[in-house]
């Protein structure tokens, strides 16, 4: 009886000792895989994702990170994220080379992790060239219409690799009048 209370007792230590060493393992791992297969060099590793990669490094956004943009906010949308993920690494494994890549949706969320309405409104009080930059309030577009933030900068990420391509002022005449960029010096239009 002694010794089965014993046996019990070594059991419960071991238990007691082994299950928390193995969640700190198991933590820790999937943590480090985790950080790793969040970093730009990952995504850029991946044949399929080469020219993004090399896009994303020459544009003025190279300092964000893929899940920055391509994650909506928070730990769900990260989660979310690395599951789309892993369709590329399914075809990258596969050594499928010639899989069309979709456009990525990137929301309104995810540009304000960094570029906040208050800080885009009082930039446009900045413009350095009116005609070739014009004034634009940002809080009557993404605000009150609910335009998204690509829609008018939707490849100033992933810049082509010439160069940059911002959206030119044509773009502005999808949903605005010629007559409304007269006076633009003078007045807010948007």
């Amino acid at each position: 009886m002694n010794a089965l209370k014993s046996k019990k007792r070594r059991l419960g230590v071991y238990l007691l000792i082994s299950i928390p060493l193995i969640v700190l393992i198991g933590f820790a791992t999937s943590k480090s895989a985790i950080d790793y297969t969040s970093k730009p060099s990952f995504c850029g590793s991946c044949h399929l994702m080469q020219t993004r990669y090399v896009s994303w490094e020459r544009s003025l956004h190279n300092k964000a990170t893929c899940f920055q943009c391509h994650s909506e906010p928070g730990l769900v949308g990260e989660a979310q994220a690395k599951l789309n993920g892993i369709k590329y690494l399914y075809y990258e494994y596969e050594g499928y080379r010639d899989v069309q890549i979709l456009r990525a949706e990137v929301s309104n969320a995810s540009c304000m992790r960094c570029h906040t309405i208050e800080k885009m409104d009082a930039k446009m009080q900045r413009a350095i060239s009116p005609i070739q930059n014009p004034p634009t309030s940002h809080s009557s577009h993404v605000v009150d219409l609910k335009i998204s933030c690509t829609a008018c900068h939707g490849n100033i990420m992933h810049v082509t690799l010439e160069g940059t391509s911002k959206k030119a002022l044509g773009a502005c005449k999808d949903c605005h009048k010629q007559t409304d960029f007269v006076n633009l010096t003078n007045r807010l239009v948007f």
